[in-house]
């Protein structure tokens, strides 16, 4: 347990004490204390002005300044803090600067916060990094890369300024508020420590949380899950931090966590893709095409099952995928059977049902915190470490229960060294072949789950990269893995599906409302649109648009009719009074399945086609009135040969979205990709179609004239 110190800053005089520990034994060494009084001349009027909480109250209120700058946050989020609320802050811990700090240590810190956040939601968390160089670009980068490994959705301060009431190493810093500041300083790994020391410094927990459950009810029933601002950009990779990778090595399959995606890749040793598990971040039950993980990590093959234990990191639970049910399933935390009525569900999903057991029984907070990796030991026993292997819990395959806890390192591979050596043995075989600096034992064991043995060849995760790697044990080479058959993905989470989004909210996502925009004025009847999306320049398509990665809706007085099962619902889709001249189109206009353009041929083989122009096809039904037509697309790219590399990537990456904000997410990516030819690109293509339909043609003898429109639309992708 971390030694700690309380005191209230008093002005005009400021107190802190500092406690120094060992690292290795966690043993107090001694303490020092300081005062700095308030003295009338100039310079400690200076200095006295620019004390860490005066400066970080000014601060607060804008994006970069003097000497600083927020990262991983944006002007809205920065609003929504409240500066008469409590804040708990993360002090230098984002950048290593020191060879003998060990890795682990961040993470506990890391992990800490993170469960502060989950138990606590309304307690403000930041983070603070202070240095002479901070804000170089160097610095930035190496911070950005701990906000993605580590999942960090709150904003970090970068200031080159230099406090001395804050000290150089890790901390913790604690505010009431910022008008009456006070400072804890302390660094202790338990949680239970930190929210002691919250109650002893008077911040009252349970009155945080209670402002959260006096708010909008609408607000809290909606499931808005943060992810980090910072790293935004990476979620257009196909990959974004695949973390881990298990495989099945009778059935040729692996099982890629792409974590940062909050979904699991299942593929073949060739990179075609099989099936993809989760949809979207969240924490939900279901089928593969609904269910919703929140960066899975670590996973485990059970041959006899025919399933896949994995690791739900930021949920932390265990969760199992039935590969032939396409089901996953909750193993822990277990569930409790709830009701089967429609009422029981409604009450589910505003959050009143959770509100009522969560008052009932408080959770044990201790257990199964920040799990990462899983093994299998035996025939019932699952094997589940935290990522900074401090913890351990075996657990039943049978029904989620805990058998035993392993706390410390020591004990962990005092106990169970010879089933994580079996498991890190590929680690160490292609460790040699990749371009890596050199680490030590407990940081390789930090990369446990990251590589795997699938027949005669080594599967790498390089999470940093955004890519995975092959290693051929015949030939001695590394390559990266040629994914194909896309579609199976589908629509990213992050680009708006219903309708009523993308037409209100649009950019809730980041993402933009539409690449391109087009009215047209049509007759009643048939209505044929083929859409020519042009690629962006300096790009080529991996591979031809599938009709999974495509989403068309109509509304208004159009109903769209490119699919049998479409057309029989499109009646559903429009008010009532068109559904009478929907019904007389259907009579006139029987649908055909027109669908896409694929690149194969009747006996299904592949065949060329163009890398540079794709074609959507779609039919809509069009009824007097006004109506509009919205239309998704996925498109994989790769870099040009002979493009300029940097420019393409920087417009793939941040989506037209200031550019100039996300270069250091540029200069990351091309850190482990030189020449960017390996990078496959996710660019969603959206198109929005107005049109204008005016009354039924007739003849003399005023019967209807039937008519059929073709629209033409063609789309350059920037």
């Amino acid at each position: 347990m971390g030694i700690t110190s309380r005191h209230k800053f008093s002005w005009p005089s400021v107190l802190v004490v500092l406690f120094q520990r060992e690292r290795c034994t966690g043993h107090c060494l001694g303490s020092q204390s300081y005062r700095f009084s308030a003295i009338s001349d100039a310079s400690d009027k200076l200095r006295r002005d620019n004390t860490f909480p005066t400066f970080f109250k000014e601060a607060i209120d804008k994006q970069k300044g003097p000497n600083y700058l927020w990262l991983n946050t944006n002007q809205r989020q920065r609003e929504l803090l409240n500066k008469c609320r409590p804040f708990i802050i993360l002090v230098g811990a984002f950048l290593n600067s020191s060879a003998s700090e060990t890795p682990r240590e961040h993470i506990v810190a890391f992990q800490t916060m993170r469960s502060l956040q989950q138990i606590h939601p309304s307690l403000q968390v930041l983070g603070f990094q202070s240095g002479s160089s901070v804000c170089s670009t160097a610095s930035q980068r190496q911070v950005l890369k701990t906000v993605m490994e580590e999942y960090i959705t709150y904003p970090i301060l970068l200031t080159e300024n230099i406090f001395n009431e804050v000290p150089s190493e890790p901390s913790y810093l604690f505010f009431g508020d910022l008008d009456h500041p006070y400072v804890n300083i302390s660094w202790p790994f338990e949680l239970p420590v930190i929210e002691e020391e919250l109650e002893r410094c008077g911040i009252s927990l349970n009155g945080v949380l209670a402002v959260k459950d006096s708010g909008n009810l609408m607000e809290s029933c909606a499931e808005n899950i943060d992810e980090p601002h910072a790293c935004s950009p990476f979620r257009n990779l196909l990959f974004y931090y695949p973390s881990s990778v298990s495989a099945d090595d009778h059935g040729n399959r692996l099982f890629i966590s792409d974590t940062n995606h909050h979904r699991i890749i299942v593929t073949d040793g060739d990179g075609q893709l099989l099936d993809c598990i989760g949809c979207s971040p969240g924490f939900e039950d279901g089928d593969f095409d609904t269910s919703k993980l929140l960066r899975p990590a670590g996973s485990v093959y059970d041959v006899e099952e025919d399933c896949v234990y994995f690791v739900d990191a930021e949920n932390c639970a265990v969760r199992r995928a039935d590969l032939q049910k396409r089901v996953v399933e909750t193993l822990y935390p277990p569930s409790e059977k709830k009701a089967s009525s429609v009422w029981a569900w409604i009450l589910d999903k505003i959050g009143i049902i959770k509100k009522i057991s969560g008052a009932e029984k408080e959770p044990d907070k201790s257990i199964l915190a920040c799990p990462w990796h899983i093994l299998k030991a035996g025939e019932d026993d699952l094997l589940v470490f935290s990522r900074g292997f401090e913890m351990l819990w075996v657990m039943s395959t049978a029904n989620g229960g805990i058998k035993h806890v392993y706390n410390g390192f020591a004990n962990i591979m005092e106990t169970h060294e010879k089933v994580i050596m079996a498991r890190t043995a590929p680690l160490e075989e292609i460790l040699p072949f990749l371009n890596l600096p050199d680490q030590s034992k407990i940081q390789q064991l930090h990369l446990m789950s990251a590589a795997v043995k699938l027949q005669s060849t080594i599967v790498f995760c390089d999470a940093a990269g955004h890519r995975v790697l092959k290693y051929d044990e015949i030939s001695n080479e590394v390559a990266n893995i040629r994914f194909s058959n896309f579609g199976i993905l589908g629509l990213p989470y992050w680009v708006p599906r219903p309708l009523e989004n993308v037409a209100s909210r649009g950019n809730n996502r980041g993402a933009q409302t539409s690449d391109h925009t087009q009215h047209f004025n049509v007759l009643p009847g048939r209505c044929s649109i083929k859409v020519k999306v042009h690629v962006p320049e300096g790009t080529v398509l991996v591979a031809p648009l599938s009709k999974q990665s495509v989403w068309c809706q109509a509304r208004g007085a159009a109903t769209e009719i490119s699919a049998p099962a479409l057309a029989a619902a499109s009646v559903d889709k429009v008010g009532i009074a068109q559904q009478w001249f929907d019904e007389l189109d259907n009579l006139a206009f029987a649908p055909n399945d027109s669908g896409l353009t694929e690149a194969q041929d009747e006996d299904g083989k592949s065949t060329p086609f163009d890398h540079k122009v794709l074609t959507i096809d779609s039919t809509v039904n069009t009824s007097p009135g006004t109506s509009e037509v919205v239309i998704s697309a996925v498109l994989y790219l790769r870099l040009e040969d002979g493009c300029r590399v940097r420019d393409s990537a920087r417009r793939l990456l941040t989506d037209g979205e200031e550019e100039s904000r996300h270069e250091t997410c540029v200069d990351l990516l091309l850190d482990s990709h030189k020449d960017g030819k390996d990078i496959v690109f996710v660019k969603p293509a959206r198109v929005r179609l107005r049109l204008d339909c005016g009354d039924h043609p007739t003849t003399a003898s005023r019967e209807l004239v039937q008519s059929e429109s073709e629209l033409e639309v063609k789309v350059h992708i920037k």
